[in-house]
């Protein structure tokens, strides 16, 4: 079955969609990245993956570094041309979905069941709500969190 992401419809403004698409890209590349060097320090696995892991890291690392630049400067386009608390509040809402989709996309209940875990989608709330695990979303997301609260995207509540 189909297990692409689905969202609730984003704004239909071209320089907010903008600001979207180039956020929600950034966000999946800092997930990745995260994982990357995760895996590229992990000893347990081959020295083969390790190093592709190492590579991705750094090639991703330009990626990144090319695109918070410019999502911040999307934003600030953003802000320049008036953009009104509203809508504000509805960006740090579609954007704070996306990152809890993205991070809640990990939880599958049909790989759980294909594992032979019984009722996988119980498995996957209990997952999901455990304070280890939030601990763990905290840990991939923080470099994520702490630029969009820095450029100002996400307030105080995010």
């Amino acid at each position: 079955p189909d297990k692409s992401v689905r969202l609730p419809e984003a704004p239909r403004d071209p320089d907010i969609e903008n600001f979207l698409v180039f956020a929600r890209i950034l966000i999946f590349e800092q997930i990745v990245d995260h994982y990357n060097v995760q895996l590229a320090a992990d000893r347990r696995l081959h020295a083969t993956i390790r190093h592709i892991n190492r590579l991705h890291h750094q090639d991703e690392s330009r990626h990144i570094a090319f695109g918070r630049r410019l999502v911040q400067l999307l934003w600030e386009r953003l802000l320049d041309s008036g953009l009104d608390e509203a809508t504000r509040r509805e960006l740090r809402s579609y954007l704070g979905r996306y990152i809890t989709t993205s991070m809640e996309s990990f939880y599958n209940p049909a790989v759980y069941r294909d594992a032979g875990l019984a009722n996988g989608f119980a498995l996957r709330r209990r997952l999901l709500a455990h304070p280890a695990r939030q601990a763990a979303h905290a840990k991939v997301l923080h470099k994520t969190t702490d630029f969009l609260h820095r450029i100002g995207v996400f307030d105080a509540r995010h």
